[in-house]
């Protein structure tokens, strides 16, 4: 009876295995496809998911070299990766078929298979990026930052981020206000853009300008951390100001994944401490950090009293490694030669 009991809870305990570990592993598209009658339409829609839906997945989660080779896998291939489809929304009719579908790929498989061709893998952490939007309207006008009139602030109210990068505008705040005005943002001022990465708390500032031209728009852009005092252009054929966003959006996240795979290149050892509360407790504290993908290897070096000592090897810089412990409720002490790991 105790038996059947133990079971019965832990089968409530344990996560759905229909449900992605890491979300960037499930993904919804739509689908419209027209032929001969509706079966094979729905079929042929069904093949489209699951190519959409891996090439979405591949972008998140490695380089544009890696997911341009992953998004030239043959289809028998392909579908080996693919865990479930769920149905959110379809209609049809004879010869069509119409559907919005969520699309789980296997994290686990997809993981070994890039391990074995070589390929990157990034790490899941979301950064934040806060824009300091400058509107130079030419002409003579003077450019605009925190003045309400200022139709480049407003629009960065509304961008959504891209591959676990959120963007916000600088907020208005008194301390901000006082921390830069737009000649410092359009100097590229490196102690007051260091003042509103601080008060901010963000990983990194952006100063953005946009000027209108005829036929288009001129956009400027500027790291804070990348230590450069120059501003880098973004061309553009556009004339709206919500789609330069979203060019601008694009470009930094691509640069974060790219700086990202050059991250994960770089491998470190740490000595770590860890006093557990019972050899229950010792060994959920070890699956929770070997299910964190940029800890390489965790080896048991000595286990007395009520402590373990591991020689833990990771990808990536010490920050990262820090970002993805606090994700998983961990955080490390630095006592120089070693850490003591903590759960929060």
């Amino acid at each position: 009876m105790t038996r059947f009991l133990i079971l019965f809870c832990c089968a409530f305990l344990l996560p759905s295995l229909s449900e992605a570990k890491d979300d960037r592993f499930s993904v919804n598209v739509s689908v419209d496809v027209t032929d001969k009658n509706a079966a094979i339409a729905r079929e042929r829609a069904m093949a489209e998911a699951h190519r959409a839906a891996f090439n979405q997945v591949a972008k998140k989660i490695t380089s544009d070299e890696s997911a341009q080779r992953l998004a030239a896998l043959p289809a028998e291939q392909l579908v080996n990766f693919i865990r479930e489809v769920s149905v959110l929304d379809e209609k049809s009719s004879a010869v069509r078929y119409i559907a919005t579908l969520k699309v789980n790929v296997n994290e686990d498989l997809l993981k070994t298979y890039m391990k074995e061709q070589e390929m990157p893998f990034l790490v899941q952490g979301t950064s934040r990026i806060l824009v300091i939007p400058v509107y130079e309207g030419g002409n003579g006008t003077p450019p605009l930052l925190w003045e309400n009139e200022n139709i480049w602030y407003n629009i960065w109210q509304n961008v959504s981020g891209e591959n676990n990068v959120s963007f916000f505008p600088i907020p208005k705040t008194g301390a901000n206000m006082s921390a830069i005005d737009v000649g410092q943002a359009l100097a590229l001022d490196d102690e007051a853009l260091g003042k509103i990465y601080n008060i901010n708390g963000v990983d990194d500032v952006y100063v953005v300008a946009v000027t209108p031209l005829s036929g288009g728009l001129q956009i400027r852009l500027h790291s804070y951390k990348n230590g450069t005092n120059a501003f880098e252009g973004l061309n553009t054929n556009t004339a709206e100001l919500s789609e330069a966003a979203r060019a601008v959006v694009s470009k930094i996240a691509r640069q974060n994944r790219n700086a990202a795979v050059f991250q994960e290149k770089e491998q470190h050892e740490a000595v770590v401490l860890y006093d557990y509360e019972g050899l229950a407790d010792m060994v959920n504290v070890e699956n929770r950090l070997k299910e964190i993908p940029n800890i390489l290897k965790l080896k048991t070096e000595a286990v007395s009293g009520n402590r373990a000592q591991y020689r833990l090897v990771y990808a990536g810089s010490p920050e990262r490694l820090l970002q993805t412990l606090r994700a998983k409720h961990f955080i490390l002490q630095d006592y120089d030669n070693f850490f003591v790991l903590h759960k929060i």
